[in-house]
């Protein structure tokens, strides 16, 4: 597989967009972007994929002493869509992620909750929950035990354990770590 970073003049991939925009996007959209897309041409003349965070808050921070925010921000929008347009990997999945659900016809399930999924299923296949922290980044173990949910056969499995003990029995002699304890700060 290539590695290599395709190169992609800024104003070419622009180009593109616009073109793509013209058919797909209704006619006061595409005006404008393509009114939006002379400011970024202007301020942007190098390769897509050499252009740096600094480069894009220098040029943010430049047009809004002239122009609304909510201008800016429409640019940058249609910067982000370049860049992901070129080839650059997408830092937002989430829409894919619910078209996959909505075509599935899977309701009431959110991106987020692929933590939970991901945590319980590694606490259900024995992976101790310290471990399952690190992996989540949480500094708090309460916080972990708030996704690392067991199935229900896996209670009944653990309840399970006690039933087979007590079947065998409570004493010591006949081989079984199952002991009655009483709780100390019960009175008995």
């Amino acid at each position: 597989m290539d590695s290599e970073v395709k190169k992609v003049l800024f104003s070419d991939c622009l180009d593109e967009y616009l073109e793509w925009a013209q058919v797909n996007k209704a006619l006061n959209t595409y005006a404008m972007n393509r009114f939006y897309a002379d400011r970024l041409r202007e301020a942007f003349t190098s390769y897509l994929s050499t252009l740096t965070t600094k480069q894009v808050e220098n040029y943010k921070v430049k047009r809004r002493a002239s122009v609304s925010p909510a201008t800016v921000n429409r640019e940058l929008a249609l910067l982000k869509h370049l860049c992901t347009k070129a080839g650059e990997p997408y830092d937002e999945v989430k829409r894919s992620f619910n078209t996959a659900c909505r075509k599935a016809g899977i309701k009431d399930f959110h991106f987020h909750d692929l933590r939970h999924t991901f945590a319980s299923h590694l606490n259900m296949n024995g992976v101790d929950l310290k471990t399952v922290m690190r992996l989540l980044g949480h500094k708090d173990i309460r916080m972990t035990l708030r996704y690392a949910h067991l199935s229900g056969e896996q209670l009944q499995a653990a309840v399970g354990t006690l039933d087979s003990g007590l079947k065998k029995g409570t004493k010591r002699e006949q081989g079984t770590n199952l002991y009655l304890v009483p709780c100390s700060k019960c009175l008995i």
